[in-house]
C-alpha cells in the first residue's frame, strides 16, 4: 500500500511540474506558431519599420526607416532553423563587413520571444514580447546597453 501511495504521489508530482514547463524552445510546432505572430508590417511614431513575411519554412524580414517620404533598409532578417535550432539572423547593411550576425533562440512562450548572442559585440540579446495582436515591444541589449521599440500592426 505505501508504495502504491508513493508511485501515486510521484505520478502527481510529474503532472504538477508538466503543467508549469514553459513551451520548449526546440518543439517546433510551438515555435512556428509563436514566432509566426510577427508576419505583417509593424511600425514605431519614428518611422522605424519592421516587415515580416512566412517564405518556406522561415520568416524574413526587413528593419527599415523612413527618410524624406521614402523606406530604406537597415537590416535584412530571418528567423530560421540551423542545425534543429532556431536562429535570428541579422545583416545590417553598414556593419561587420555585410556578414550575417546569428543570435540562438534562447526563450519563448506565447507571447515573447527571445535570442541570444553572448559572443556579439552589441547586441547580446533580442526580445520580441506580443502585449497584443497589433502591439509589439521590441528590447535589444546587451553588455549594460540597451534600446526599446514599441511597434503597433499596421
Amino acid at each position: 500500500m505505501i508504495g502504491l501511495i508513493s508511485v501515486l504521489v510521484s505520478c502527481e508530482n510529474e503532472k504538477t511540474a508538466d503543467s508549469k514547463r514553459i513551451p520548449d524552445a526546440k518543439t517546433a510546432l510551438d515555435t512556428v506558431t509563436v514566432l509566426s505572430q510577427l508576419k505583417g508590417v509593424w511600425f514605431d511614431s519614428n518611422d522605424y519599420y519592421e516587415n515580416w513575411q512566412i517564405e518556406g519554412k522561415s520568416l524574413k524580414g526587413k528593419a527599415l526607416t523612413k527618410r524624406n517620404d521614402s523606406l530604406f533598409v537597415n537590416e535584412e532578417l530571418e528567423l530560421k532553423k540551423i542545425n534543429d535550432e532556431w536562429h535570428y539572423c541579422a545583416t545590417v547593411l553598414d556593419q561587420n563587413n555585410g556578414s550575417t550576425i546569428l543570435f540562438k533562440l534562447d526563450s519563448l512562450s506565447a507571447n515573447h520571444i527571445r535570442f541570444r548572442n553572448p559572443d556579439h559585440d552589441f547586441p547580446n540579446e533580442i526580445e520580441y514580447h506580443f502585449s497584443d495582436s497589433v502591439h509589439l515591444f521590441i528590447h535589444v541589449g546587451g553588455k549594460g546597453r540597451w534600446f526599446d521599440l514599441n511597434l503597433t500592426r499596421n
